[in-house]
């Protein structure tokens, strides 16, 4: 057992998928429908072509909206399967370029290093395995975990933050069955209320090879 003065620990939640090319990105928004409603609204002119108008948004406000819905999908999951407690979101950070690197979350909150220590044990070659897929070093990869399971619980049992959140996604991806289903499942959820359109900051349409912005 892990003794612990204080398991209030700010980390990232390596399964966040980030909004790049993800159902993230734009969430229940449709630019087609967008435009349809518009027009219906007499906002923009019936014999406007969808492709002549463009939408500005304030992507920082809901990317931040996302990020804290993501985070509070994931609280009632860590709940339910005593991984954590009260889980609250801290941060999200992202990249100038999406070339090597996407978006992050980090939540803070108490994380159950024993209950997370015992399922690492428990499923040990499973868990080495993971590693071994994920955290290996190679041809423009290098890996900042030890891939070895012992020395990983080394590191994991002095509660470097980076090591909690790697065992915190084996065991979530363990007990949810599946990578894809977990980022699926948490980013329908949190987008589930959350629509781009209230978040539209100004509209524009190509007129005479000019770009107007339109009153609404």
């Amino acid at each position: 057992m892990i003794k612990t003065k204080n398991n209030l620990l700010e980390i990232e939640i390596i399964s966040f998928p980030g909004f790049y090319n993800t159902i993230l990105s734009e969430g229940h928004c449709d630019h087609s429908s967008e435009v349809d409603h518009f027009k219906e609204l007499g906002i923009i002119p019936t014999d406007t072509d969808s492709l002549d108008v463009d939408f500005s948004y304030d992507y920082k406000a809901y990317q931040l909206d996302v990020c804290k819905a993501y985070a509070e999908a994931l609280a009632e999951y860590l709940s339910e399967h005593d991984l954590a407690s009260d889980i609250q979101f801290a941060d999200m950070t992202s990249p100038t370029y999406y070339n090597y690197s996407t978006d992050r979350l980090f939540v803070k909150g108490i994380f159950n290093i024993n209950k997370i220590q015992g399922i690492l044990y428990t499923n040990q070659e499973k868990f080495q395995k993971y590693l071994s897929n994920n955290y290996t070093s190679g041809a423009g990869f290098i890996s900042f975990i030890e891939n070895d399971i012992s020395q990983f619980m080394s590191e994991f049992k002095n509660l470097k933050r980076e090591y909690i959140s790697v065992a915190l996604d084996f065991c979530m991806l363990l007990l949810y069955n599946g990578h894809e289903s977990l980022n699926f499942d948490f980013s329908i959820s949190a987008i589930e209320d959350i629509h781009l359109s209230s978040y539209l900051e100004s509209i524009e349409i190509l007129k005479d090879n000019e770009w107007v912005k339109l009153d609404y």
